[in-house]
Formats: C-alpha cells, sequence, structure tokens
C-alpha cells in the first residue's frame, strides 16, 4: 500500500483524481469509486493532483521534479513542464485554465503558459518553502503567500508563524488567509493596509 498524498473532484462532481507514492495518479468515478484511468510517466512520488477549470485536463507534480499535464478523457500525456531544481509541493491552474502555477521547494514558484507549456515566471526570494500559493477570482496571482514559518507578502516575510500556529493545510481569499492547524485548530488572519499590521 502506498500513501496518497492528494485527492480532488472534478468541477462538475463526476470524478475523482488522486496522487499517490506509488508514482501514479488515477482517475476515479465518484459515484461507484470504480478506477477510470491510471496515469503514468512520473519517475517518483506525487505530491499534488487538480482539475483545470472545466474539467478536460489535470495536472500533477511530483518529486521528479517534473510538472505533468494530462488529457483526463484519454489519459493521455500532453505536456511535462521541467525548470526547477526541488520536488514540486503544489500545483494549481488559474481560473481560466491559461496558466498553471507550481511549488517548488527550492523556495521558487514558476508561472506557466499552460497551452504549449512554456514557463512564464519564476517568483524567487522567499527564506522557506512555499506551502501553499491561489489564484485569486479574477485570474491574476496574488502576492500573498505561505511558507513553513512566514506570511509573506511579495518577496517581503511580514509575519512569522510559531510552532503551534504552523499551517497542515491553506485557503487565500484576496487579503485573508485561513490556515489549518495539526492540532485540530483554524485561524482566520486579514490583512490590513496601515502604519501597523493589523490581523
Amino acid at each position: 500500500m502506498y500513501l496518497v498524498n492528494s485527492v480532488t473532484f472534478s468541477p462538475n462532481g463526476t470524478q475523482d483524481v488522486s496522487g499517490s507514492h506509488d508514482k501514479t495518479v488515477r482517475l476515479w468515478d465518484a459515484t461507484t469509486g470504480a478506477q477510470v484511468k491510471t496515469l503514468e510517466g512520473h519517475l517518483h512520488g506525487i505530491t499534488s493532483v487538480a482539475f483545470s477549470p472545466n474539467g478536460t485536463q489535470v495536472i500533477s507534480g511530483a518529486r521528479d521534479p517534473t510538472v505533468r499535464l494530462w488529457n483526463a478523457a484519454i489519459g493521455a500525456l500532453l505536456e511535462t513542464l521541467k525548470g526547477h531544481s526541488s520536488y514540486v509541493s503544489s500545483v494549481v491552474f488559474s481560473p481560466n485554465g491559461t496558466q498553471v502555477v507550481d511549488i517548488f521547494r527550492d523556495e521558487t514558484v514558476g508561472l506557466w503558459d499552460a497551452a504549449i507549456g512554456a514557463l512564464l515566471e519564476t517568483l524567487q526570494g522567499h527564506s522557506s518553502f512555499v506551502t501553499l500559493v491561489a489564484f485569486s477570482p479574477d485570474g491574476k496571482l496574488p502576492s500573498l503567500f505561505v511558507s513553513k514559518r512566514w506570511i509573506s507578502k511579495g518577496l517581503a516575510d511580514i509575519l512569522w508563524l510559531p510552532p503551534d500556529y504552523r499551517p497542515t493545510c491553506i485557503a487565500i481569499w484576496d487579503e485573508i488567509i485561513v490556515i489549518g492547524h495539526s492540532l485540530g485548530k483554524i485561524s482566520f488572519l486579514q490583512l490590513k493596509k496601515g502604519p501597523k499590521l493589523i490581523i
């Protein structure tokens, strides 16, 4: 048995996609629980998976370190995104499905063109690896990130997180951050402009 690291629903809720330490991405029928397809090609365990907003593509990140784009209907590999020196910790599509963001343990964030697999921009300067990034609903990549120990805005670390408040999962909406913790607590943080940081 292998550890499953990531699982998510398709946008219409009819399928699930999972990524596992066994190096495979698997598509499942959400109603029956039956396995539909197995996507193979990664050389190391899968760390993150996601559907495109229209449900036609799946993206997977692994410890290779590569990100792969797949056709969800037939399971064919469309693109392999390479360019980082450490393994992938998270992947996400933009709301319109035209761009992909990946997060690597080399403390960088990559922005890619999903159609041609070209690297558009690399965001560097974080003092620790970034655990999650999200697009805003209008498709713009926000400047707010959460690394292992810090909440960062742009390339500046602005709030240190004590050990009991370090995230197991995170959601970001505009200037609001929700952080889940290992002890079962959830923190809601809202950052406001002013002479001092208001939380």
